[in-house]
């Protein structure tokens, strides 16, 4: 019995690294996503933060220039924030743009997964066949002879 040999193999393979460094990129690009959501979750408590110390100090005495100050900050904080939320919206598509891409990949990768497996199926019913025409000549000459 001849073994099994897939014409298109270097094909699947190849086709499963592309699919593994999909993987890989689609698994980075979340990553980086969560990198700057944590980000803006920061500057968020910052701002919150430094109104507080604002609130605090207000009760107290406080000089119009400490004052302003504090405001100048939260008002840069706040645009941060702005800056910060239009990153993880562009982060957001290139994550769906690799998720997308992995998911082709995996579809590519299954479709030669599944003609191997026919062909292979293939190959069986044809061996059978081969064998049982094979012991169908053995019983015939032996039938033959008597």
């Amino acid at each position: 019995m001849a073994k099994f040999i897939f014409s298109m193999q270097s094909l699947l393979s190849l086709k499963s690294r592309m699919e593994e460094q999909k993987k890989q990129e689609f698994g980075e690009a979340i990553n980086k996503l969560e990198q700057e959501k944590s980000f803006l979750e920061g500057l968020n408590m910052e701002k919150e933060h430094t109104l507080l110390k604002l609130r605090e100090s207000v009760n107290g005495k406080i000089s119009p220039t400490d004052f302003k100050n504090f405001n100048n900050y939260v008002e840069v904080l706040k645009k941060r924030i702005v800056a910060q939320m239009g990153v993880i919206i562009e982060t957001e598509k290139y994550v769906e743009k690799k998720r997308l891409e992995l998911v082709e990949a995996t579809k590519e990768r299954k479709m030669l997964d599944k003609l191997k497996e026919k062909k292979h199926e293939e190959y069986i019913e044809e061996e059978k066949k081969q064998e049982q025409k094979i012991n169908d000549e053995i019983v015939s000459y032996k039938y033959s002879s008597l």
